[in-house]
């Protein structure tokens, strides 16, 4: 919990999201247990109606990958995809990771990542504003994110973070 609250995340999305802490044992891939363990890891299930994947981050600074994914699991979903559904005028952000996605919740999906060609069909079907704010080194590939949807009829742009800047570590305005 520390960790997850240091990150400025709010008990209300990480319950809201799903959001749970292994603190010691085998962990479940697929509902099979594997010998690979996820103690010490926060797990973000994927799936908005039904669990289709997890993604995991190590919140003891002692794993070799801080970030593991269940198997199977491609890069080319989003993260909190009914988002794009929400017609409004306001934006919904699209960022690198789940974590950053909590963090702008409930206005935020993520690419795992960085964004794919898979991504760019449902981010011009949103029905509402698409901002790019990838972390502080991509911001000029959140740019040209952002101008290829304007192009492709959808209102559309980018933030530039400073370098080294995460868009979970910047304060939100409501």
């Amino acid at each position: 919990r520390d960790y997850l609250l240091g990150r400025g995340l709010r008990a209300e999305v990480l319950r809201e999201a799903g959001v749970g802490v292994a603190e010691a044992g085998v962990g479940l891939d697929a509902g099979v247990l594997k010998r690979r363990s996820l103690a010490g890891r926060v797990i973000i299930p994927i799936g908005e109606r039904a669990v289709l994947g997890w993604v995991s981050r190590d919140y003891t600074g002692r794993a070799e990958r801080p970030y593991l994914y269940s198997r199977g699991m491609t890069r080319d979903r989003l993260y909190n995809d009914g988002a794009l559904a929400v017609s409004t005028d306001r934006p919904v952000y699209v960022v690198e990771g789940v974590l950053d996605a909590l963090a702008l919740w409930p206005d935020a999906v993520a690419v795992f990542g960085k964004p794919l060609e898979a991504h760019v069909e449902p981010l011009v079907r949103a029905k509402r504003p698409v901002v790019f704010v990838l972390d502080g080194d991509a911001w000029q590939e959140g740019w040209a994110w952002g101008m290829k949807l304007r192009f492709l009829g959808q209102r559309s742009g980018s933030v530039r973070l400073e370098a080294r800047v995460d868009p979970d570590e910047v304060d939100r305005v409501a």
